[in-house]
C-alpha cells in the first residue's frame, strides 16, 4: 500500500537522472512526520464503487507542504501542476467488476460501519519513486529510488 503524492504519467527515461536528482535535494530538506490513518471511503461515490481506500490525516501540515514543494519542482521541470485538491488516501482494493445488487448492498452497510477517526499511525521517513507498468493483470510496481526525509 502506498500514498501517491505526485503521478507522473508517461515520462521519457532520459529525464530520470534530473529527476532523481531534484527529489533528492527537496525531500532532504523536509522533516520526516507522522500521520494518521482514518476514514475508509471509495471513488467515485458509494452506489457505483471501483476504488477503496483509507483516508490520511496530517494536522501540522508537513505532508501538505511536501506535497506542495513537490509539485513545485517538478513545475520548474516542465511536469504540469495537479489541477485537482489534493486528498491524500491509501488505496486498498480496485473493484474490476461492477457489484451485484446484493453485493452492492452489503458493500454500502460495510463502508457505513467502518469507523471513522484514527485507525492507526504512521510514521514518515521517506519517498519512494515508483515505476508503474500496466498489465492485463494490474499494475506492476518497481521502486526506483528512496529518499529520506530530513537528511540535511
Amino acid at each position: 500500500m502506498h500514498l501517491t503524492v505526485k503521478f507522473l504519467g508517461e515520462r521519457c527515461e532520459s529525464r530520470i537522472d534530473t529527476l532523481k536528482a531534484c527529489l533528492t535535494s527537496l525531500v532532504d530538506a523536509q522533516e520526516p512526520f507522522t500521520m494518521g490513518v482514518c476514514q475508509v471511503g471509495c471513488f467515485p461515490h458509494p452506489g457505483r464503487p471501483r476504488v477503496l481506500w483509507i483516508g490520511v490525516h496530517e494536522g501540522s501540515g508537513k505532508l501538505l507542504r511536501l506535497v506542495d514543494a513537490i509539485e513545485e519542482e517538478l513545475a520548474n521541470l516542465g511536469i504540469e501542476r495537479e489541477r485537482r485538491p489534493f486528498h491524500p488516501h491509501i488505496t486498498v482494493a480496485r473493484i474490476k467488476k461492477p457489484l451485484s445488487k446484493g453485493d452492492l448492498r452489503r458493500f454500502q452497510q460495510q463502508l457505513e460501519a467502518a469507523e471513522d477517526g484514527i485507525l492507526g499511525l504512521e510514521a514518515v521517513r521517506e519517498v519512494i519513486l515508483f515505476r508503474s507498468d500496466l498489465h492485463a493483470e494490474g499494475p506492476i510496481y518497481t521502486e526506483v529510488r528512496r529518499f529520506s526525509l530530513g537528511q540535511r
